[in-house]
């Protein structure tokens, strides 16, 4: 039995998900919206994106929205599509 392809995301993928304000928001939300897509993160993705998302730099996401975004996440990876 062969499992399913799934693809591993990186920060940069991660931030423009999860940020309205990122220039590349739009392609990769259309991109999630793929029938039958399986994607996954890692802890390296992970920790990198709330190292972005906390740096006085960034200004992109507020605490408010990466919490919520990251509920997102977490739901997804519970019970994936």
């Amino acid at each position: 039995m062969s499992k399913a392809f799934r693809y591993v995301l990186d920060v940069n993928m991660f931030l423009a998900f999860v940020s309205e304000n990122h220039i590349h928001h739009q392609p990769v939300t259309t991109w999630f919206n793929t029938p039958g897509l399986r994607w996954a993160i890692c802890p390296f993705t992970e920790s990198g994106s709330l190292r972005n998302a906390t740096a006085s730099r960034s200004g992109q996401i507020t605490m408010t929205s990466l919490q919520l975004d990251l509920e997102t996440v977490e739901a997804i990876n519970c019970d994936p599509p």
